[in-house]
């Protein structure tokens, strides 16, 4: 990695994390092909696996758009997890799909928004033939199984102990998809 920081990136994906000096964890078997060829990742089940890092050993740890794919109890050992390995001082990021600005551009029937198409491969982000269709498509693609605005998210990492909770900013580095996330910042003490 080329530091002595324990940086983890949970729920990295299948094809590893795209972040510089972390350590890429997930469920998914290691990548034929990661993001970058000299990647640490590490085939692990964050929640219910045995962690191989001592508590209060992590320097940083970033969870981006992985809570929404386990249900509210699952999230709530994470958030509990997480505080445990982390540094006192040392923070997370979690974020992930926002309910309420996805439910505001349903209710505001913004045809635009959600006829979006991804770039290279003109496919549509969110498909269906009716807002409420593409709106499904958000909350439950790729295996979301639970769905969060700020305050729930908040809540949930007040109820796993966390005592320093703030929104992530928008300019935030791990702020990926801007017009329909939220996200957490939360510090040990």
């Amino acid at each position: 990695m080329g530091d002595s920081l324990l940086r983890l990136d949970v729920g990295c994906g299948g094809r590893g994390t795209a972040w510089d000096g972390f350590i890429g964890i997930d469920t998914w078997p290691t990548p034929a092909k990661p993001r970058k060829p000299d990647e640490e990742y590490m085939q692990l089940d964050f929640v219910r696996g045995t962690l191989p890092w001592a508590p209060g050993t992590a320097d940083e740890i970033i969870g981006l758009h992985v809570i929404e794919h386990m249900l509210r109890p699952d999230g709530l050992i994470l958030m509990k997890r997480v505080y445990e390995l982390l540094k006192p001082g040392a923070g997370v990021t979690i974020s992930c799909p926002d309910l309420h600005k996805l439910c505001v551009k349903y209710l505001r029937e913004d045809e635009q928004f959600w006829a979006r198409r991804y770039g290279r491969t003109g496919k549509e982000i969110w498909p269906g033939d009716t807002l409420a269709d593409r709106l499904n498509e958000a909350m439950h693609q790729q295996g979301h199984l639970w769905s969060y605005d700020l305050n729930s998210l908040t809540c949930l990492a007040v109820h796993a102990g966390w005592k320093n909770v703030r929104p992530m900013p928008l300019t935030s580095r791990y702020s990926v998809r801007k017009d329909h996330e939220t996200g957490i910042v939360c510090v040990k003490e």
